[in-house]
C-alpha cells in the first residue's frame, strides 16, 4: 500500500466517524476556534516584532508619521479579523481586500518615508585618507617619536587615536616581555 492511498484512507476513516457520531457541529466548532486561535498567533508575533525592533523605531518618527502608521496597523487588523471572522462574499470581500490594500500602501509609504528622511539627516561619511592618520581636529598626528622624546610624545600627543593604538600595542609588548623573561 502505497503513502498516498494510505492517508486517503485516514482521511476516509475520520469522515465515517464524524458522520456516524454526528460530530458536525464539533468539528465546526473546532475549525472556528483553529481560526481564532491563528489569528492570535498571528497577533503574538506582529506584537513581538513591534516590541524588538519596531517600538525604538517608530519613536523617533514625527508624531503624526506615527499615528498614520499605528492606525493603518490597526484598521488592517480589524480588517482581517473580519475578513477571518466574516465568510466574505461578493463586495464585501471586494471592499476587504482594498481596505487591506490601502492600509498596507499607507504603512508602507509611510515606513519608506522615514526612512529616507532618517537617511538625508546623516552627516556625509568623510573617506578615510591615505596620508597619515588624522587627530581629534584634522590636525595630523605626530608618529614620528624618537626615544628621548617617548614620554613628552605620549603626554601631547595621547589624544591622537593612531598614537594611542601604537601606545597600547607598545606597552602590551613590554609587557609580555618582562613576564617572558
Amino acid at each position: 500500500m502505497t503513502p498516498f492511498l494510505r492517508n486517503l484512507l485516514i482521511l476516509a476513516g475520520v469522515a465515517v466517524v464524524i458522520v456516524l457520531l454526528n460530530l458536525e457541529v464539533a468539528v465546526i466548532t473546532v475549525g472556528l476556534l483553529l481560526r481564532i486561535a491563528f489569528i492570535i498567533a498571528i497577533a503574538v508575533v506582529a506584537y513581538f516584532y513591534w516590541r524588538d525592533i519596531g517600538r525604538r523605531e517608530i519613536s523617533t518618527w514625527p508624531q503624526r508619521a506615527a499615528y498614520v502608521f499605528y492606525a493603518a496597523a490597526a484598521l488592517l487588523l480589524v480588517d482581517i479579523g473580519w475578513w477571518t471572522l466574516g465568510r466574505l462574499q461578493g463586495r464585501d470581500l471586494v471592499v476587504a481586500i482594498f481596505v487591506a490594500a490601502g492600509c498596507v500602501y499607507a504603512a508602507y509609504r509611510t515606513w519608506r518615508d522615514q526612512q529616507r528622511g532618517a537617511q538625508g539627516t546623516d552627516p556625509p561619511i568623510e573617506p578615510i585618507s591615505q596620508g597619515r592618520p588624522e587627530g581629534p581636529i584634522g590636525q595630523p598626528c605626530d608618529s614620528s617619536v624618537t626615544a628621548h622624546n617617548q614620554v613628552h610624545a605620549r603626554t601631547t600627543v595621547a589624544s591622537c587615536p593612531a598614537d594611542r593604538a601604537r601606545n597600547i600595542v607598545a606597552d602590551a609588548a613590554k609587557s609580555y616581555e618582562s613576564d617572558v623573561t
